[in-house]
């Protein structure tokens, strides 16, 4: 099955829903929108939002995510990293048709993105990222952001 996931009682007030290996995209999961209506906040773990490998499948994704109006922490492995992400989304939620009629949903960046003071310490390669940007840093810079 492509949606690996469960839903797990945290010992503190609610549940978390995990979706393991990066295997499922929300706007493709039978549970969609119970998954929205019952969470209070999305964790989005070094997505790559923006890398041309992956941006193409986040669209309709992060689209939902806007829609719901309930925030959504990401992290990113490099400076570069949360560039393309940032780029991603400002361009993802400012969409137009050819009549020039937004089609995006408003966004807004609840902090600004900053080094996580809880990033690992341990750097990793990645073979997919530039020349010059390989060696990469997991959760390194955070952000946050929601539909408005």
């Amino acid at each position: 099955s492509r949606y690996l996931g469960d839903t797990q009682d945290t010992g503190v007030k609610g549940s978390a829903y995990h979706i393991n290996g990066g295997q499922a995209l929300l706007h493709e999961h039978p549970q969609r929108m119970q998954l929205l209506l019952q969470s209070d906040l999305f964790v989005l773990f070094n997505p790559g939002l923006g890398h041309a490998a992956l941006r193409e499948d986040w669209g309709n994704t992060i689209k939902l995510l806007c829609m719901s109006r309930k925030p959504v922490l990401c992290t990113a492995h490099s400076l570069k990293d949360l560039q393309r992400d940032k780029e991603f989304l400002e361009s993802t939620t400012s969409a137009v048709d050819a009549e020039e009629q937004d089609l995006g949903e408003p966004l807004e960046f609840l902090f600004d993105a900053h080094e996580n003071p809880f990033a690992s310490a341990k750097r990793t390669y990645d073979d997919k990222e530039e020349e010059g940007a390989k060696i990469v840093t997991t959760n390194q810079y955070i952000h946050c952001f929601r539909g408005k």
